[in-house]
């Protein structure tokens, strides 16, 4: 089977050049809305990531944090318009037909999806499942894509491997499932791995385990994760970008922005998280994220920060300081 051979040119080409595997510039993600408006849902967003590294995609729910995923993976509504340059490995995926996406998807970037019961047919047996996904990249003969199958699964840590590709998604639980999700992004060893909340509705132990996955792959290849837990962030990420209504508003590493956040909404994160650590309540950001196509001008941010005057009705822009992006008028620190 070519499965390792080709994966391994893959690394070794781009070892070779030494550029990112994944190169996102000024990507804007906007839907057409009523009397000829023009909806944002992304806004702006930038980072390269290079084999190894992963980075962290932080925000509340509506920030846009799984809209920039499915850009990259080209998942958008036909509705939505992309501008800006998504590159892999320096093929613009942007400028790619749908027919030559599907080739990248499953093979060359893989997605793990928030919810295993709804990312697995429920109809089609575990070894069905991925041996479609490893046929459709690879010219491999039933026998070897099932040897590849029960190898990955194994690595996953399904115990049984031969046994569960018999099995149907609703006779395993849901840490199971999730497992068979993250096989099957793994299947065809991708030079870019997406995961999308991967451990919601995990129990802690399970969430452990999963996290433990995802940090052996980044060995291998880069990491975007999709959470809006920062504990999750912390555990897994080199680098943290905290998004807020389509915008980056603060990026740097991880530990950084978790020591000494700048954004007024990095600080109101980390201040309305759990922390068994610090004793008192959880303090809320008051008000809520604005609605698609309500997004104030300037800084989205400011009805909601206690910061905020005249001057941030004009967006200041995503500015270096001390090796932070940060976006703000008034910066913590």
């Amino acid at each position: 089977m070519e499965a390792s051979s080709a994966a391994e040119q893959r690394v070794n080409a781009s070892d070779a050049v030494g550029g990112p595997v994944l190169s996102v510039a000024d990507l804007r993600v906007t839907f057409p809305g009523r009397a000829g408006r023009t909806l944002a849902a992304v806004n702006g967003v930038s980072f390269d990531l290079r084999r190894g590294e992963s980075i962290g995609i932080v925000g509340e729910s509506g920030s846009g944090k799984s809209m920039t995923a499915l850009s990259v993976m080209r998942l958008l509504p036909p509705t939505a318009q992309v501008d800006g340059a998504i590159s892999l490995e320096s093929e613009d995926l942007l400028a790619k037909s749908d027919r030559q996406m599907r080739r990248v998807r499953g093979d060359r970037v893989g997605m793990v999806f928030q919810d295993p019961m709804t990312g697995l047919n429920p109809v089609r047996r575990i070894g069905s499942t991925l041996r479609e996904a490893i046929r459709r990249h690879r010219d491999c003969t039933r026998r070897e894509a099932d040897d590849r199958a029960e190898e990955v699964l194994r690595s996953v840590g399904i115990p049984s491997p031969r046994e569960r590709l018999r099995a149907y998604p609703h006779q395993l639980s849901g840490g199971l499932r999730q497992r068979v999700m993250i096989a099957l992004a793994l299947v065809n060893d991708p030079d870019l791995l997406i995961a999308d909340e991967p451990t919601t509705a995990l129990d802690s132990t399970i969430q452990a385990q999963i996290l433990d996955l995802l940090k052996e792959q980044v060995t291998r290849s880069a990491l975007i994760m999709i959470t809006h837990d920062l504990g999750v962030a912390a555990e897994l990420c080199d680098r943290i970008a905290v998004m807020y209504a389509g915008r980056v508003v603060e990026q740097g590493a991880t530990a950084e922005v978790l020591r000494s956040p700048r954004h007024p909404y990095t600080v109101g994160l980390l201040n309305a998280a759990p922390d068994f650590s610090r004793r008192g309540r959880l303090t809320p950001i008051p008000g809520a994220p604005p609605q698609i196509g309500r997004v104030p001008t300037g800084c989205p941010f400011r009805p909601r920060c206690d910061r905020a005057d005249a001057t941030c009705e004009q967006w200041p822009g995503l500015e270096e300081r001390d090796e932070r992006l940060v976006a703000c008028w008034y910066p913590h620190g």
